[in-house]
């Protein structure tokens, strides 16, 4: 048997059931990765507001828009004569790229390549809400949460932090049936009132199905995740959950990472997870 995943950090670990097993020949190389010498300088975004004020040290932003807006308009500065991509689009440099939205949920990438070949994304984790008629219908939920549209099942990861209720959930937002399982995320400051955020966790993303998990509120930063500094207010949220992998080869299920420093607005993948 040979093993060739490429892993960044974190440690390694055998297991064998029931038999004998000798493990011998283990190689570890260094990973020659070109650092960037371009970068994402400024972001501009027309038709929704990103959740925080754009920084070259963040690399991840949530915006949710009503449904009567149906596309954004992305204009990158780059440093460095590097050269940008949004989602599957080239783009110019200050110039204005328009992408059109999907109702729901949905990822855009914005990707600056240097040079030398190094790239570096930023990503815009936007969600388009469904028409407002969609809670009116005789059998929909008015008092318990239910999701804008697609299939849910079980709760996963509920947390509270920092005065609102968490509510992650399996959720299909393609169809509504089971099948390509991703996380859903609502927040409450009340159980009575919610609001749905684009999901933290997709479906493509990681090889597969986003399968159940739980949170953790790791507000002190014990586990190291969010940086240098310990202490009460220096943590954030964590994600635990199974990716499923059917989309690589289908080599079985792994248990995986992710962590939040925006109340869960968007979310890291730990650089270990199996990949």
């Amino acid at each position: 048997m040979e093993i060739t995943d490429t892993i960044f950090e974190g440690k390694v670990g055998l297991i064998s059931f029931n038999e004998t097993m000798t493990a011998s020949d283990f190689s570890v190389e260094d990973i020659a990765i070109p650092k960037a010498t371009a970068h994402l300088t400024n972001l501009q975004v027309t038709g929704g507001d990103l959740d925080k004020k754009y920084t070259q040290d963040t690399n991840d932003y949530a915006i949710t828009v009503p449904n009567t807006v149906d596309k954004l308009s992305i204009t990158p500065t780059v440093s460095d004569n590097g050269t940008v991509t949004i989602g599957e689009q080239k783009a110019e440099n200050g110039k204005v790229t328009e992408v059109s939205l999907k109702i729901g949920s949905q990822e855009i990438p914005i990707t600056v390549t240097s040079t030398n070949g190094a790239v570096e994304t930023t990503t815009l984790h936007v969600l388009r809400n469904v028409d407002g008629s969609a809670y009116t219908v005789p059998t929909r939920p008015q008092y318990h949460f239910s999701q804008a549209m697609g299939w849910s099942n079980d709760p996963n990861g509920m947390l509270y932090y920092k005065g609102e209720w968490h509510l992650f959930f399996q959720h299909n937002q393609a169809r509504t049936t089971w099948g390509e399982l991703e996380w859903g995320h609502a927040v409450s400051k009340d159980l009575i009132h919610w609001e749905e955020l684009p999901r933290p966790l997709n479906y493509q993303e990681d090889n597969g199905a986003m399968f159940s998990g739980c949170g953790v509120v790791d507000d002190e930063n014990t586990s190291g995740l969010f940086g240098d500094e310990k202490g009460p207010g220096k943590g954030g949220l964590i994600a635990l959950y199974t990716q499923n992998n059917e989309l690589n080869g289908h080599r079985g299920q792994d248990q995986c990472i992710a962590y939040s420093k925006d109340n869960g607005r968007t979310w890291t993948k730990y650089k270990g997870n199996q990949s």
